[in-house]
């Protein structure tokens, strides 16, 4: 989290003494050991408007959608042209993944929670962005002690 390369620790701390007068919200997901949970925790009590807020703890399902209702939606626009104008290499791909959609597993963001790829916390920052500081309520990270 924290390299010469990577300073994004210093950089959390050096805003958190700038700024304040005003909460900074870290957001981090992954598998935490017990240590680095203590960590975090030391974090927040060294630095009283650093709040460490876990995506696991984020209610994101008001921005959830199916993964099939997203992939029906956009063989339906391609089916929509008429075929001189269609994609075929896109609405192969789209059936293909449509097709391939595991049991239980139909949530758009189940689905970055579970890949981990290049987007995914992209994706969960964005969100993180749209709920504003019903992120800090909901997590139980109140603004100031």
């Amino acid at each position: 989290m924290n390299t010469k390369e990577h300073p994004y620790l210093s950089n959390i701390i050096n805003a958190a003494k700038i700024e304040n007068e005003r909460i900074i919200g870290v957001l981090v997901d992954g598998n935490f050991t017990y240590e680095q949970k203590k960590e975090f925790l030391s974090l927040e009590n060294e630095y009283q408007n650093i709040k460490i807020i876990y995506r696991a703890d984020v209610d994101f399902s008001m921005y959830d959608k199916k993964l099939s209702d997203i992939y029906l939606e956009n063989i339906h626009k391609q089916e929509s042209y008429p075929a001189s104008e269609r994609d075929n290499y896109l609405l192969g791909l789209l059936r293909e993944e449509l097709k391939n959609i595991p049991e239980g597993k139909d949530s758009l963001i189940e689905s970055y929670a579970e890949k981990r790829e290049h987007t995914w916390f992209d994706f969960f920052r964005n969100l993180a962005i749209l709920k504003a500081g019903s992120l800090f309520t909901e997590t139980g990270k109140n603004w100031m002690p």
